[in-house]
Parts: structure tokens; C-alpha cells; sequence
């Protein structure tokens, strides 16, 4: 089994109790179990030192499972996870990258859905804030999504999407407990066990 430490705080951006992984860079923020699921089943389990190519990856991740395989796992319990949500968080990240320095990623398209929702995003920025993406960037935007989508398939090649799921509620319903449970009490500690092969996750209190 995968173990995962967490721990409790507080969110500096907006003010939340929740918890996040130990060791994680600062741009994981305390959140709660949903986030928590989403930082370990679909941030890429590499270790990477810019927070904007991770999102990206991320978001490849999340086109790969909840988007093109409907299984319910949304914040918003009343619909699914649509495209336009996707071409919402690019458009989201488009926004900002004149202030970041995208490392070069060399590839190739392989992925025609991944370009049609990065060419919406940057169209959608410009109806909006009259900004241009330019060429080679949205290109650049479109490798590291594919890359986040490749990792995502070879991390869990041999884990089951049903499994995957369970797991994601189980992590969401046990973490959002032990949240409850200690609300306003920062810096208390526990560790997910989890297999991703038979679905099965437990969380043990890291008593000292």
C-alpha cells in the first residue's frame, strides 16, 4: 500500500481549515477531502519544482479520468464535469502566463481534444480581456497537458477507473471526517494507506 501523510492548517489565501501532504511545494494549499483526492490521484507523481506545469499536467489527468470517463467525481454534485469546465481552468492559467517562464517541452500533438480546448480557452481570453496567446505558447500548453495525460495512464495502467473512484470517495468521506474531528487544531497528523489495485483505503491518527 501507498502511504500519504497529512496534516492540518489553515489555507493562507482563504482562510479554510483543512489539511494537505506533508512535503508537498507551497502551492498545495490546505483543502479539503475532494482537493485531497484530486492533488493525489491526479497531480502527476513527479517531483516538479513549477506549480504552473503541474496544474497543467493536472488538468491532463483530469481530461484522461473524470472528463472522458463519467464517474461522477465532481465538486458539484448536481451535474458532471463538462468540457467547458476544463476550457475554464486553461483560460484560468492562459491568464497568467505572462509572469511565468514555461519550461520548453519538445513533442508532438497527439491529442486533438487537448488542442480544441486550449484554442477555446485562448479564444475565450481574448473575447474577455482582448489578450493573444501566442502560437508556440498554446503549443507549449497543449505538450505538457498531453504529458500530464501519458503519466496519469502509466501510473495507474494497471489499477482499474472503478477502483480509482472508490478510492477518490473513500479518501474524500475519511479526510473530511478527521477535518471535522479536529477542526482548529493546526499541525495534527495522520497517514492515508491506500491500494490503488483492490480500492481499498484507511486512514491511521499519527498519535505521538
Amino acid at each position: 500500500m501507498k502511504k500519504y501523510q497529512i496534516v492540518t492548517g489553515v489555507s493562507e489565501e482563504y482562510g479554510t481549515f483543512g489539511v494537505k501532504l506533508v512535503g508537498t511545494p507551497d502551492w498545495m494549499d490546505y483543502n479539503n477531502g475532494f482537493a485531497l483526492a484530486h492533488d493525489i490521484i491526479e497531480h502527476p507523481n513527479v517531483t516538479n519544482t513549477n506549480g504552473y506545469i503541474d496544474e497543467l499536467m493536472a488538468i491532463g489527468a483530469i481530461i484522461e479520468f473524470r472528463l472522458n470517463e463519467y464517474n461522477g467525481l465532481t465538486p458539484n454534485r448536481y451535474r458532471p464535469l463538462e468540457e467547458d469546465d476544463i476550457i475554464n481552468e486553461i483560460e484560468f492559467l492562459l491568464e497568467g502566463m505572462d509572469n511565468i517562464e514555461i519550461p520548453s517541452l519538445r513533442s508532438r500533438i497527439t491529442n486533438y481534444q487537448v488542442v480544441d480546448v486550449v484554442e477555446e480557452a485562448s479564444k475565450s481570453l481574448y473575447r474577455e480581456l482582448e489578450k493573444t496567446i501566442s502560437k508556440e505558447n498554446k503549443k507549449q500548453v497543449v505538450y505538457w497537458v498531453q504529458r500530464g495525460i501519458r503519466l496519469f495512464k502509466q501510473r495507474f495502467r494497471k489499477a482499474s477507473r472503478h477502483n480509482l473512484s472508490i478510492i477518490w470517495k473513500q479518501i474524500e468521506e475519511k479526510v473530511d471526517k478527521f477535518i471535522s474531528n479536529y477542526k482548529g487544531e493546526e499541525g495534527v497528523a495522520a497517514t492515508l494507506h491506500i491500494s490503488f489495485f483492490d480500492g481499498t483505503t484507511y486512514l491511521e491518527e499519527d498519535y505521538e
